[in-house]
């Protein structure tokens, strides 16, 4: 076999082709090894083995420059270990040696110093004692620090920079500086900001302890089992749960509570209660008695209240109170003044009148359009095709602050009604003393006659004095008349069957005569012959019979 070339020590020893075997001796030890130069394929009493496949090497000190070890692979690395070839140190490229283990790479370093790993855990370290040990990364403007201590270990950089995480290259999560938590988010502003989608602004809560950004996406959820409840709680170190929001999966209601207590409930309905678990309504308000459930103020301190009274629910306020409607705007329709006035299409109370301006119902105008007269309407709830005579259709009636009535008007019905068939009558009646029932008075019927009951005082008018002289029987029913001529009584306006009166004639001058109108008619057809003496009072006394005949009788000389 070939030696190839031995130099030891200045003295070089040529292999010429034919020897197998080149002994050394005396090189067993000693500084002899430095001066060695190896080619070829030796074999010797202290160098046994090819090149790159030493098994002894003997000596002070060995120094094996570059170039003599090949690249090697994962597999069959270059530098292995006896009964272990696929084990040992490599170099898979230019400028990077790398460790394999059971022919795997476990281990490189690059030309820029990176070590990597082929796993998680394919680096592990294990440490003992009390001390720390650190792994520190410098990219020249901070420090990446793993700090290993016995009790305490810890992740971070050192300088005053974030701390990102990705996966796949993509940003995920990011630990600022000043200890915020951003979640999907780089642009980090709470304690913890959790972003859902494509970041918005900057969000303007550096003090908030919680933001999540939705962007339109779900936001948070919490949940558990399908038959769980889920709360948030609010608790300081003295309590556990003073306050928070639960939801209950059974009834799939939420309630919010305070100081221990449930202060709004929304139940599966959508139905909102304050102060109560069961809403009979979309927003139920419930609070002891007397205390106010709804208060609320404008810019000018106005306040209005929604309270449950001591009896019975109220709305107040501390100004006048108005009522309207409106798709854009407000159009008020009715309001409660200050002073307690009830105003229906108009907004301040009447200035003028004896009653009027003091009035607390005051109408103004109605719906048929502007100007229009005010309307108060009082109906029966019953259509008119099956009211019958005398049934009541309003009544307006007069009493103390009891309710004790000293009167009424009253419309009733004054006939079978029907469809475009509405026969009414009116009613007035007042109570007299002793009494606690108004009586009827005087009735206007649907045909327009007067009943009087009880007797009536009537007023006597005054007739003008002249050649004709004609009565108003609508202005009045007795009349009184001083003549100082002859003079003729025409037949009266206005008659109506059923009208009754009298006339009183006066001599002015005496001896007058007096005709009389076709209407009039008297006993046996004779016109009466008046008494002649100044100053005489003579009567006549009629009832009207028809619209053409009115049946007379005459009294002569009253003294």
């Amino acid at each position: 076999m070939a030696y190839g070339t031995i130099k030891v020590d200045n003295i070089t020893y040529t292999n010429a082709g034919s020897d197998t075997t080149v002994t050394v001796s005396g090189l067993a030890t000693g500084s002899g090894f430095s001066g060695l130069t190896i080619t070829g394929t030796i074999s010797g009493a202290t160098i046994t083995g090819n090149v790159g496949e030493f098994t002894t090497l003997t000596a002070g000190v060995a120094t094996i420059t570059s170039g003599v070890f090949a690249s090697g692979t994962a597999s069959a690395p270059s530098v292995s270990f006896i009964g272990d070839a696929n084990t040992g140190l490599y170099s898979p490229g230019a400028d990077q040696v790398a460790i394999s283990t059971g022919g795997t790479q476990r281990l490189s370093i690059n030309a820029n110093g990176t070590l990597s790993t082929s796993s998680a855990s394919a680096l592990a370290a294990s440490f003992t004692g009390t001390g720390s040990a650190y792994v520190d990364t410098t990219n020249g403007t901070g420090i990446f620090r793993v700090q290993l201590l016995s009790n305490t270990p810890t992740i971070g950089a050192a300088t005053n920079h974030s701390l990102v995480f990705t996966t796949n290259n993509t940003e995920r999560m990011r630990l600022t500086s000043d200890g915020k938590l951003g979640l999907g988010t780089s642009t980090v502003g709470a304690k913890l900001h959790i972003a859902s989608g494509s970041s918005g602004a900057t969000p303007s809560v550096n003090a908030d302890d919680l933001f999540v950004e939705t962007n339109g996406n779900t936001g948070i959820t919490i949940g558990g089992s399908t038959s769980s409840s889920c709360s948030i709680r609010f608790a300081d170190s003295a309590s556990s749960s003073a306050g928070g929001i639960y939801y209950d999966h059974s009834t799939d209601a939420f309630d919010f509570v305070t100081a221990g207590n449930n202060r709004l409930h929304i139940d599966g309905s959508g139905r909102v209660g304050i102060g109560t678990t069961s809403p009979l309504a979309t927003l139920h308000l419930k609070s002891a008695a007397g205390t106010d459930q709804l208060r609320w103020t404008d810019d000018t301190n106005s306040t209005a209240f929604l309270s449950t009274g001591t009896a019975s629910s109220r709305i107040y306020t501390n100004t006048s109170l108005a009522f309207g409607t409106g798709s854009a705007t407000f159009s008020e329709k009715a309001r409660i003044d200050s002073s307690g006035r009830l105003l229906v299409g108009t907004s301040s109370s009447f200035s003028a009148g004896d009653y009027s301006q003091y009035s607390k119902l005051q109408v103004l105008g109605n719906t048929a359009g502007t100007p229009t007269n005010g309307v108060l309407a009082l109906g029966r709830s019953e259509a008119a095709t099956t009211i019958t005579a005398g049934e009541d259709l309003g009544i307006v009636t007069f009493t103390d602050n009891a309710g004790n009535e000293f009167g009424w008007i009253l419309c009733e019905a004054d006939g079978t009604a029907g469809s475009g068939d509405y026969p009414g009558r009116l009613v007035f009646s007042t109570t007299p003393s002793g009494s606690a029932s108004p009586s009827e008075r005087l009735r206007i019927s649907q045909d327009g006659v007067v009943t009087i009951k009880n007797g009536a005082v009537a007023e006597i008018d005054t007739l003008a004095d002249g050649a004709t002289i004609t009565p108003d029987l609508a202005a009045s029913c007795n009349f009184t008349v001083s003549i100082s001529g002859n003079r003729t009584i025409a037949n009266p306006s206005n008659i109506t069957a059923g009208q009754t009166g009298s006339i009183f004639i006066i001599q002015g001058t005496g001896s007058n005569t007096l005709s009389w109108g076709s209407y009039w008619d008297f006993p046996a057809g004779t016109a009466p012959t008046l008494s002649t003496a100044s100053g005489a009072v003579d009567r006549v006394d009629y009832i009207v019979r028809t619209s053409t005949s009115i049946h007379t009788v005459f009294t002569a000389n009253y003294s």
